[in-house]
C-alpha cells in the first residue's frame, strides 16, 4: 500500500509518538549553532537521547524543518 502512495504514516510532530514539535527542533538548533547549550543538555531539557539531538542538529532527521544556513540562502534570494 505504501508503494502506491496509499497510507502514509504522519510525519514530524503528527506522528502520534512525536516527542518534539517543529518549534522545539528549531529552538535546538539555534542553540546547539549559537554554542548556548551542549547535545546531552539539550537531550537532557527535552526527554530524548544525544543521538537524537545530534541527528536534529546535523539535518539528518527533521528534514521538513531547514537548517539555519537553509533558511539563510532562501532569505538572499528573495
Amino acid at each position: 500500500m505504501h508503494k502506491k502512495g496509499r497510507a502514509k504514516p504522519p510525519r514530524g510532530e503528527a506522528h502520534p509518538h512525536a516527542k518534539l514539535k517543529v518549534s522545539d527542533i528549531e529552538s535546538i538548533r539555534s542553540r546547539y549553532a549559537s554554542g548556548d547549550a551542549q547535545l546531552k543538555h539539550l537531550a537532557a531539557e527535552f526527554g530524548v537521547t544525544t543521538s537524537a539531538i545530534s541527528v536534529i542538529v546535523k539535518g539528518n532527521r527533521w528534514r521538513s524543518v531547514p537548517l539555519q544556513s537553509e533558511r539563510e540562502r532562501v532569505g538572499q534570494k528573495a
